[in-house]
């Protein structure tokens, strides 16, 4: 086993660079979470208004589920008031 020792600074601005692509990530994932979103719930509409509300619900609910918190949000509310409409 190999241990590295690094000069305080150097250990600091490495945490920092890790944290913050972490942050990133999260940030990414997050925004990409809420397009599905909104596209989840356009394709819904659009299979309801075709007659597939079974899979229109499966597959809006499942993006739905996903989310914890911000259920104020426009699109969630949106998601919510579609999602009562296919039950």
């Amino acid at each position: 086993m190999v241990a590295w020792v690094l000069p305080i600074g150097v250990a600091h601005s490495a945490l920092r660079f890790a944290t913050g692509s972490m942050a990133g990530e999260i940030k990414r994932a997050q925004e990409c979470r809420a397009l599905y979103l909104l596209t989840y719930t356009a394709h819904a509409r659009l299979w309801k208004r075709q007659g597939h509300g079974e899979a229109a619900r499966a597959t809006l609910a499942e993006i739905y589920r996903s989310f914890t918190e911000g259920f104020s949000s426009p699109d969630l509310v949106d998601a919510q008031t579609l999602l009562d409409s296919l039950a």
